[in-house]
């Protein structure tokens, strides 16, 4: 059973048919993935991968069994099992790296019928919290509650964490948590509904703790004491947030009076005050969502569902657009933006559009068989959208990054490195 079907095993949406393009980029150059090195065999005992973090030559690797981190070598440095759990989540820095996980257990009839699509509400075992030594020797690990979680948000003093409704904060010493008073309940939605969406990580900037979830942007304390939250910026947030030049980076969509969408946004925020608008971009997509964003410099490479933008901060522009709707921009298993009728919501975490040197990459889907559809990686030039290649993994691609002269893959086979050429 694959990654998505385990961890996800109610999701009953499929993505939002999309607009109908008079070009598109297509899957025309499909090519077998180059191998840069096989992966440590030791690395299996803490089992699927869900997250990797590349830091200083080393990269961190969460799996549902526990952490590792590997050399630039390829060589393990240390391994740590840890309690089971269903996805983990982590953040590193030079003294320490701090992890979240949950794991779905079930789900039960909601009452919640009227949504239609929804008709399933998601059960979670207890949520954790924890913190590792530089060397990977275990802390401290708490227990969270029975809900999705963020990744933790690590700062000189504290692992902060979003739950959706509450805000927590743990004593990075000892795991002593405080629960913030703010309440970032959706209240069009019943949580449990929200009990889909994905936790963003909040930021840490100036001392505070800034970050978005659904249609509130909000800004607490370091005792999560309640600053500023606003909700005029009337976008669902679905990507981000990012800190880009001392601002926050989100990608959402704007609506129309009946609720459908109407633009796939990117908006640059003011971490200070409240929430000034720096800039916000439409990318080339009216029917779907910013589900994935990169930035380098003055740039901000954006993917809906269906299309990939680069966007110019400094002019205000986008430099360009590709689109390729059930093509070689469609996207992947874990990649994108679901919708129940006029809602939308990204449901995975992980890095599915990274740079690599000149190209941009990111997971995408390919028809192998009628009606089978397989994980594949578009390959982008990143200078003009171009398309270059599509490298055929037939895996389900759960998470990426640049390690040295190499892209990581957490596969549903484990962790993979590929070349860049």
């Amino acid at each position: 059973m694959s990654l998505s079907e385990r961890v996800l095993p109610i999701v009953m949406l499929s993505l939002l048919a999309g607009p109908v393009y008079a070009a598109k980029i297509e899957h025309t150059n499909v090519v077998e993935p180059k191998l840069a090195a096989t992966a440590p065999p030791d690395l299996s005992a803490i089992g699927q991968p869900t997250r990797l973090i590349g830091r200083g030559g080393t990269l961190y690797v969460a799996g549902v069994n526990g952490i590792a981190a590997v050399s630039a070598e390829g060589k393990i440095l240390w391994s740590t099992a840890l309690d089971p759990t269903g996805v983990r989540e982590i953040e590193v820095d030079d003294t320490g790296i701090a992890y979240t996980g949950y794991e779905i257990v079930g789900s039960k009839t909601s009452v919640w019928a009227f949504l239609g699509e929804m008709p399933k509400k998601m059960e979670f075992a207890p949520s954790i919290i924890g913190m590792l030594a530089p060397d990977g020797t275990k802390i401290w690990q708490a227990a969270g509650p029975a809900s999705r979680i963020s990744a933790p948000c690590l700062t000189p003093a504290s692992v902060a964490v979003l739950l959706g409704q509450t805000f927590q904060i743990y004593a990075r010493t000892d795991g002593k948590v405080t629960i913030s008073k703010v309440d970032l309940d959706p209240a069009m939605l019943p949580n449990e509904y929200a009990g889909r969406m994905f936790r963003p990580k909040p930021l840490y900037v100036d001392g505070n703790f800034v970050g978005g979830y659904f249609y509130k942007i909000y800004r607490l304390g370091p005792n999560g004491e309640e600053q500023e939250v606003d909700s005029k910026n009337k976008t669902n947030v679905v990507a981000g947030p990012i800190l880009f030049k001392g601002n926050m980076l989100i990608g959402s969509y704007g609506m129309k009076p009946d609720g459908s969408v109407n633009e796939s946004l990117v908006t640059v925020l003011e971490t200070k005050g409240e929430f000034k608008k720096v800039m916000r971009k439409e990318i080339g997509d009216d029917h779907s969502a910013t589900g994935d964003m990169v930035v380098e410099g003055d740039t901000i490479y954006a993917s809906s569902n269906f299309t990939v933008s680069a966007i110019d901060t400094v002019e205000g522009k986008r430099i360009w657009d590709v689109q390729g709707e059930d093509g070689a921009l469609s996207a992947g298993s874990m990649r994108g933006v679901r919708f129940a009728r006029n809602f939308g919501y990204r449901y995975w975490g992980g890095h599915l559009m990274v740079l690599a040197g000149d190209h941009l990459c990111l997971s995408t889907r390919r028809e192998i068989a009628k009606k089978t559809w397989a994980d594949v990686i578009t390959v982008l030039n990143k200078k003009d959208g171009t398309y270059v290649k599509t490298i055929d993994l037939k895996k389900d691609i759960v998470d990426m990054t640049v390690s040295g002269d190499r892209l990581a893959l957490a596969t549903e086979d484990g962790l993979k490195y590929l070349t860049l050429d």
